[in-house]
C-alpha cells in the first residue's frame, strides 16, 4: 500500500502543484514577455492553442516520471531534443521569449527529475 501511496503522490504533485511552482518562479518574467510582444507588434496567432504550453508540460514531467522509474534515463535525452527541435525549430522567436520558453521548460524537467528520483528512491526503500 506505501508504495502505490508514494507514486501516485510523486505523479500527484508533477501535475497541477508543480505547474503553479513553475508559473511562481518564472512570473517576474512574464510581464517582460507581454511587453516584448507588444513592442515588436507580434501579437498571438489566431486559432492558437490555448494553454497548450501548459499541457506540453504535464505531458513531459509524465514521461519523465515513468522514464525515471523504469531506468530510462536516455529517453529523457531524446525528450530533451525533441522538445527543443520543435519548439525552437519553427519561427525565428525574440531572445527574451526563447530565454522564457528554455527557463520554464528546464524549470519543468528539473523538477519532473527531482521528484521522479526521489520516488525512485522511496520505492527502494520501502521494498
Amino acid at each position: 500500500m506505501g508504495n502505490y501511496l508514494v507514486l501516485l503522490t510523486g505523479f500527484l504533485f508533477l501535475m497541477e502543484p508543480a505547474s503553479v511552482v513553475i508559473q511562481k518562479l518564472i512570473s517576474s518574467w512574464t510581464d517582460e514577455i507581454t511587453l516584448a510582444s507588444e513592442s515588436t507588434g507580434e501579437k498571438q496567432l489566431p486559432g492558437g492553442l490555448p494553454k497548450a504550453g501548459h499541457y506540453i508540460g504535464l505531458l513531459e514531467r509524465i514521461l519523465i516520471f515513468v522514464f525515471v522509474l523504469i531506468n530510462q534515463f536516455a529517453a529523457i535525452g531524446f525528450l530533451i531534443a525533441a522538445k527543443s527541435i520543435l519548439r525552437f525549430g519553427g519561427k525565428k522567436q525574440e531572445r527574451i521569449e526563447t530565454e522564457y520558453i528554455l527557463l520554464g521548460t528546464l524549470l519543468s524537467f528539473t523538477i519532473a527529475i527531482i521528484v521522479s528520483l526521489g520516488v525512485h528512491y522511496l520505492l527502494n526503500f520501502l521494498s
